[in-house]
C-alpha cells in the first residue's frame, strides 16, 4: 500500500471500532482499497447492522431476478424527477409524463471543483453525485442494504452454485447519448477500458477480473464475467458507485489518439452514457 493508502486503511479501522462507519461505507471503501474478502468480511461483521439495511451481513441468494421495466426516461440534463421530489424508480409511467413537461432543469451547486468527468477515472464524491445522474451499471445497491441490488442496466443477474461466474441479462434497444447501441458487447468493451487504463478505482473490479477476456458478451443482451475463485462481494464491487460505470464505447473511438487510446482526455470533459440525465 502506498502511504495514502496506508492512511485511508487505519481511518476505516478507527470508523468499524468506533461504530463511525455504516457497512455500505466500510464494504465501499474496503473494496476501493482491494482489501481481501475475508477481511472486508470480517469488517462487515465487526460493524453490527445498519438500519435497514437487513442486518445479518449474510451473502445474497446465488441468483436474484428482478422485474426488467425499471428504466428511467433520458432527457437533457435540464431535467427534473418531479416537483414532488419521488423517486423516478417508484412509478415509472408517472416519471415519463413528467419528462415530458416544459420544467426540464436540474441545478447542482458545488463548493468545489470537479476536474475529471471520466467515471472510469474519478474517484470522489462530488463527481460519482454526476455520474449517477449520466451514467449507469449493470446494477445498484438497493437501499442501504450491501447485499440486495436492484437493475440499472441489467434487467436479472444469476451466479453459478459456487459464485465463480456471474450472468446478466440487460434490456433490448438501450441506446448511449451519442445514439450508439448499449448492448453486451458495448458493456464489455467499456469494462475493457476501465481494466485496462487502469485509473482511479480501478480494482473495485480489477481484483475480481484482472484480464477482460475473463467477461464474455454471449449474445446482444447477455454478459458472463468468470473468475478463478468463489467471489461472495462481486455484486456489491459490481454496485460500487465508483467505477463500473458504462461508457460509449464508439465515443472512446472517436475520440482517442496515439498518445490517449482510452481517450480520457475526452472523457474527463464530456460525458455519454444512459443514464437518465445527459
Amino acid at each position: 500500500m502506498s502511504q495514502s493508502d496506508n492512511r485511508q486503511f487505519l481511518d476505516l479501522l478507527a470508523g468499524v471500532r468506533f461504530g463511525a462507519l455504516t457497512r455500505r461505507q466500510v464494504l465501499k471503501r474496503g473494496l476501493a482499497l482491494g482489501l481481501s474478502t475475508p477481511v472486508i468480511m470480517s469488517l462487515l461483521a465487526a460493524c453490527g447492522s445498519d438500519e435497514g439495511d437487513g442486518g445479518d451481513g449474510e451473502t445474497p441468494d446465488t441468483a436474484a431476478a428482478v422485474p426488467a421495466n425499471t428504466r428511467v426516461p433520458v432527457v437533457s440534463a435540464t431535467s427534473t424527477p418531479g416537483a414532488d421530489g419521488s423517486a423516478s424508480e417508484a412509478n415509472p409511467t408517472a416519471n415519463a409524463e413528467r419528462n415530458e413537461s416544459d420544467d426540464r432543469e436540474f441545478v447542482m451547486l458545488f463548493t468545489g471543483g470537479v476536474p475529471d468527468l471520466d467515471p472510469q477515472s474519478a474517484y470522489d464524491n462530488q463527481a460519482s453525485s454526476l455520474f449517477l445522474a449520466t451514467y449507469e451499471m449493470l446494477l445498484r445497491f438497493d437501499g442501504e442494504s450491501t447485499f440486495e441490488f436492484q437493475p440499472m442496466l441489467a434487467n436479472s443477474w444469476e451466479s453459478n452454485d459456487d459464485l465463480t461466474e456471474f450472468t446478466f441479462t440487460i434490456d433490448e434497444g438501450i441506446k448511449f447519448h451519442d445514439g450508439t447501441d448499449c448492448d453486451a458487447q458495448a458493456v464489455v468493451d467499456s469494462l475493457t477500458r476501465f481494466i485496462e487504463m487502469s485509473r482511479g478505482p480501478v480494482d473495485v473490479l480489477k481484483r475480481f477480473i484482472p484480464d477482460p477476456a475473463s467477461m464474455e458478451a454471449v449474445d446482444a443482451t447477455t454478459i458472463t464475467f468468470t473468475m478463478t475463485k468463489p467471489e461472495p462481494l462481486f455484486l456489491s464491487a459490481m454496485a460500487s458507485e465508483y467505477g463500473p460505470l458504462i461508457v460509449s464505447p464508439a465515443a472512446m473511438e472517436a475520440n482517442k489518439t496515439d498518445a490517449d487510446p482510452y481517450a480520457h482526455e475526452w472523457f474527463a470533459l464530456n460525458m455519454v452514457g444512459t443514464g437518465p440525465y445527459m
